[in-house]
């Protein structure tokens, strides 16, 4: 399975446990930019906001989905899209 398919899957797991106005405000955009062969998957929020609320809010609850589906404890960061564009426009 793509990491695409992994991330839509965790979503429908929050999406089921939170409202849909949170889920459409801080969980509906996430994206997958990085996974590490140790299990850390990165996630782009839009800005410092987004990224202090959904780490503080919501890290336990995606780590969680994350085991759900993928059968294994992983480790998340975070990082806001312009960190995510700067590392690409650097690569």
């Amino acid at each position: 399975e793509n990491s695409d398919a992994i991330l839509e899957r965790v979503k429908e797991y929050c999406r089921e446990r939170m409202t849909e106005a949170v889920y459409d405000f801080y969980i509906k955009d996430l994206k997958v930019t990085g996974v590490t062969r140790y299990m850390t998957i990165t996630l782009v929020v839009r800005n410092k906001f987004t990224l202090a609320v959904v780490s503080d809010r919501y890290g336990k609850m995606l780590e969680e989905a994350f085991e759900a589906v993928l059968g294994t404890a992983v480790h998340l960061q975070f990082e806001t899209a312009l960190e995510a564009e700067g590392k690409n426009e650097r690569s």
